[in-house]
């Protein structure tokens, strides 16, 4: 028998549920808008989470030198000797002129001990070889036989002077007076190939020396040339010479063999806008502490502040700052000429200058040095542009860009912080017609150092 019964109808609720299931999603269109968007967003939002690579580069420089600096006051303090910074010139070794101005080493130095000659009874003769003249002339005797044949007073001869000891720029401190060493054609001496003084053995040591800082030495002449007193010589020769005098020799500052600090590539120290809050002062002539050149100035080379020297920064053992060794250039009119007799090549004046004021160091870029030439700037400081362009062109100056970054080392305190440059509008030509290129630059940079010493005050780092 079979099965005759009907097969039961499919309802619509079940054909529903045996169909499948559609869930809501995302089209590729609304997926790539969606991801359009997201690259967007996130794009937008890197220049402000993550500072450009230049910036960080230079915070990053800003830093090291922050610690560098702070580990040698940390070292005159230890040590109860003073030791500091030497910021090299990068053209000590491209032997650019251009690069005067571009520091990108660090080195650490330290003051080795004074020199008070060879035994106790070490002492110095001080003369003046023309009333004209600023130089004075110092011979080095001690204690000895009773010889007058070497022009040398009774009971004195030449000190004994080892060589590699002192060299030009030493100063020579004798009677509350600094006299700064200097070569020229009436020294007896040579300089070896390392800079130093280079005596024969037994010779007289006779030097040049400059009083710094306009110091007027107390002059009692005692003895002419020949050794005999001025008082009883029946012939008196010039030059005259004063009684033998107690000294001690302030040697420069030398590095030492710890490695140097390296700036991060594409940064610099930009010497042409560091510097001190006042003018440093050396031989009665106020000098600011910024590389300048005569192409800029239009001016006479005295004003001039433009070599390969470095620029050194000394810490006292209580981790104050000592001075500053600055090269100031050559001095004028001080009658006496250079080893060759020929005036214009006379020595350097290396200024052991005491600091009171900040000390300012600016932290950029190294393309911007050297600044642009007075006749680019001239039209720069006529810019009529929009406002954004005007920001454009200043980032191409350091101590217009906002980018920069001061280190900033107290005078008085020692104290070691960092602070931003901030923006400082170039000094109009028109509100300023009378002011030269370099008068304006002092100008800014000014007021850039003060708003520095501000951030600082507030909490810099």
């Amino acid at each position: 028998m079979h099965d005759t019964a009907k097969p039961k109808p499919v309802t619509v609720r079940a054909q529903r549920a045996a169909a499948p299931t559609r869930r809501p999603g995302l089209t590729l269109i609304e997926l790539l808008v969606v991801m359009g968007i997201l690259v967007l967003l996130v794009s937008s939002a890197i220049p402000i989470l993550n500072p450009s690579s230049d910036e960080r580069k230079l915070r990053e420089a800003t830093r090291g030198i922050n610690t560098f600096i702070g580990a040698q006051k940390a070292r005159a303090v230890q040590a109860n000797r003073p030791a500091g910074v030497m910021f090299k010139k990068l053209s000590q070794d491209t032997g650019d002129a251009e690069d005067n101005a571009v520091c990108v080493q660090l080195y650490a130095v330290e003051q080795p001990a004074p020199y008070a000659g060879f035994d106790d009874t070490s002492r110095v003769m001080l003369s003046r070889p023309d009333p004209a003249s600023t130089l004075v002339l110092l011979r080095f005797v001690a204690r000895g036989t009773a010889n007058v044949s070497d022009g040398l007073p009774v009971g004195w001869d030449a000190d004994l002077v080892p060589p590699g000891v002192f060299r030009p720029g030493d100063v020579v401190v004798m009677g509350g007076v600094d006299y700064q060493l200097r070569s020229s054609n009436l020294d007896n001496v040579s300089v070896d190939a390392t800079g130093y003084y280079a005596p024969a053995t037994g010779a007289l040591v006779q030097l040049t020396a400059l009083p710094l800082d306009g110091a007027t030495p107390d002059w009692a002449p005692v003895y002419e040339s020949g050794g005999g007193r001025v008082d009883e010589a029946a012939t008196i020769t010039t030059p005259y010479w004063t009684e033998p005098l107690a000294y001690q020799i302030r040697r420069l500052p030398a590095p030492t063999s710890a490695p140097p600090f390296e700036l991060p590539p594409g940064t610099a120290v930009d010497l042409r806008a560091s510097g001190t809050d006042t003018p440093l002062r050396s031989s009665g002539r106020d000098v600011r502490f910024f590389v300048r050149d005569e192409r800029e100035l239009g001016a006479s080379y005295e004003d001039v502040v433009s070599n390969d020297t470095p620029v050194i920064l000394l810490f006292s053992p209580d981790g104050t700052v000592s001075r500053l060794n600055v090269n100031l250039g050559q001095p004028t009119g001080d009658g006496i000429d250079g080893p060759d007799n020929n005036s214009s090549d006379d020595d350097d004046i290396i200024a052991y200058t005491p600091v009171t004021s900040n000390v300012y160091f600016l932290v950029g870029a190294r393309e911007n040095i050297p600044a642009p030439t007075a006749a680019v700037e001239a039209d720069f400081r006529g810019y009529a542009g929009s406002d954004r362009e005007l920001e454009q062109a200043k980032a191409k100056i350091n101590w217009l860009s906002g980018e920069s970054r001061w280190v900033v080392i107290g005078g008085q305190t020692g104290a070691v912080a960092t602070a931003p440059n901030s923006f400082v509008n170039p000094v109009p030509i028109a509100a300023d017609a009378g002011l030269t290129i370099t008068q304006r630059r002092d100008i800014e940079i000014g007021f850039a150092r003060n708003l520095a010493k501000q951030k600082v005050k507030e909490g810099g780092r």
